[in-house]
C-alpha cells in the first residue's frame, strides 16, 4: 500500500514538473516577446501581384535574449514606388497553414538598391531584417511571400524562395511550385497592335505541356501585363492562363525600345486532361491597359494521350 502511495505521489510531481516546463516554455516564448522578433498578424492574405522587387542577402540563426531565431536580411521595393513610408510583412507558406508575420525593422537606408535601379534618391530605405522565432517554425519547409501595404494599398507576391529547416543546417533555396495553368473564359479580341514574342519552351512534362517564353506589346512596358496561351482545333479555342516571369533579358535585349520589359516572362503549364486528342496550334493573347496583343505561331502540340 506504501508502495503503491509512492509511486502515486512521484507520478504526480513529475506531472506537476512536466506541466511547469510546458507552461514555462509557452509563457517565455509565445507570451513575453522581444522587441526584435516578428509577430503573426491576422489578416486576408490578399491577390498576388507581380510588382515586388525583393532579393535577400543574409540568412542566419541568431539569439534573441533568451530564444533562438532565424534572421533573414535583404530588400524589397514596389514598382513606380513613391515614397518610403511603408510597411512589409513576410508570408509563410507550409503544407498545413499559412502565416503572415510583422516584420518590425522595415525600413533600412539602402543607397545601394537605389542607385542599381536608377530610382528617386530620395527613396532608398528598401532594406529589412526579420528575425522569425523558431517557436513559430513548427514544420521543415515553408514557402516566402513578401506583402508591402503603402499609400497606393496592399500589394503581394511569391517570391520563388523557401526556408529549408533540418536537425543539420537551415537554408534558403529558389523554389518554384508547380502549378498547373487554368483554362478561363475570355473574349479575345483580334487586334492590329503588333506584338514581339518568343517561345523558349514547348516540351511535355508527365502529363502537362509546358510552355514558357516572353512577349510583349510594342510601345508598351510589361507592368501588369496579363499573358494567355491560346491553343486552336479545328473551330475551336481554349485560352490558359500564365505566371509571369521575370525576363531582365528581354528589356536589355531591346533596350533601344526604351521601355521596361522585365515582366514580359511568361509560363504555362496545360494539364492533358483538359484537353481532347489532336494537334493544336499555340499562339499568344496579350492585355496591357485596355491594349491588346493576338497571335498565333508556327508551334504545335500534339495530345495523344
Amino acid at each position: 500500500m506504501k508502495l503503491d502511495k509512492k509511486i502515486v505521489f512521484h507520478t504526480l510531481v513529475i506531472l506537476i514538473f512536466c506541466s511547469y516546463l510546458l507552461s514555462a516554455n509557452y509563457i517565455f516564448n509565445a507570451l513575453v516577446k522581444t522587441d526584435e522578433e516578428a509577430r503573426i498578424i491576422k489578416t486576408e492574405l490578399p491577390s498576388e501581384t507581380q510588382n515586388i522587387n525583393f532579393a535577400i542577402d543574409e540568412f542566419k540563426e541568431v539569439q534573441l535574449k533568451w530564444k533562438k531565431a532565424l534572421c533573414i536580411k535583404g530588400w524589397t521595393f514596389k514598382d513606380n514606388v513613391q515614397n518610403n513610408e511603408r510597411k512589409i510583412c513576410f508570408v509563410l507558406k507550409s503544407k498545413n497553414a499559412t502565416q503572415i508575420v510583422d516584420i518590425k525593422n522595415d525600413q533600412i537606408s539602402r543607397p545601394d538598391v537605389t542607385d542599381f535601379f536608377d530610382i528617386d534618391k530620395n527613396l532608398n530605405e528598401f532594406g529589412f531584417e526579420a528575425y522569425i522565432p523558431y517557436y513559430l517554425l513548427n514544420e521543415n519547409f515553408y514557402q516566402i511571400g513578401i506583402i508591402i501595404k503603402d499609400e497606393t494599398g496592399t500589394n503581394y507576391t511569391d517570391t520563388k524562395k523557401a526556408i529549408i529547416l533540418s536537425k543539420n543546417f537551415n537554408t534558403i533555396i529558389d523554389y518554384e511550385p508547380q502549378i498547373a495553368s487554368n483554362l478561363v473564359n475570355i473574349d479575345i479580341n483580334n487586334s492590329e497592335e503588333k506584338i514581339s514574342y518568343f517561345f523558349d519552351d514547348v516540351s511535355r512534362e508527365g502529363n502537362y505541356w509546358n510552355i514558357r517564353g516572353w512577349g510583349f506589346i510594342n510601345g508598351f512596358n510589361t507592368n501588369d501585363q496579363k499573358s494567355y496561351i491560346l491553343l486552336k482545333k479545328d473551330d475551336k479555342q481554349f485560352v490558359f492562363d500564365s505566371k509571369i516571369q521575370a525576363r531582365k533579358d528581354v528589356t536589355i535585349g531591346f533596350k533601344d525600345y526604351d521601355q521596361n520589359l522585365d515582366k514580359s516572362g511568361f509560363k504555362c503549364q496545360i494539364p492533358l486532361q483538359q484537353l481532347e486528342k489532336g494537334i493544336y496550334q499555340i499562339g499568344l493573347y496579350l492585355v496591357k491597359d485596355g491594349h491588346t496583343g493576338f497571335i498565333y505561331s508556327d508551334k504545335y502540340i500534339n495530345i495523344s494521350k
